[in-house]
């Protein structure tokens, strides 16, 4: 049936006319194509609102890794100097007991 009406099969695709309403099937797929895909369309737009979050959420994990380095730093300088405090406390304490233990020797 369609090829009995060649010209109206053209128009149902590609109709020229100037109303949009009336436009073919084939240039109301096309204008709906590009308003997809077009350079403002709306998938190349959310691509490029992904790509900037991509960016953005590289540069906060950035930010945090080097918080975590810091504070590794920082800790790890803490746990050396409370170590070696606790190294003196233990020979001050082994130094008491020895002296405490002559003395009682002593005064005993």
């Amino acid at each position: 049936a369609a090829l009995d009406n060649p010209t109206g099969l053209k128009a149902l695709f590609s109709a020229t006319s100037t109303d949009p309403a009336s436009q073919g099937f084939g240039r109301k797929m096309d204008a709906f194509a590009d308003g997809l895909l077009g350079v403002n369309g709306l998938v190349t737009g959310r691509a490029e609102a992904l790509k900037n979050s991509v960016t953005r959420n590289t540069k906060e994990q950035d930010k945090v890794v080097d918080r975590a380095a810091r504070a590794e730093v920082r800790l790890l300088a803490q746990y050396n100097a409370m170590d070696a405090a606790v190294g003196k406390l233990n020979g001050l304490n082994a130094f008491v007991t020895q002296q405490i233990s002559l003395w009682n020797k002593n005064t005993g």
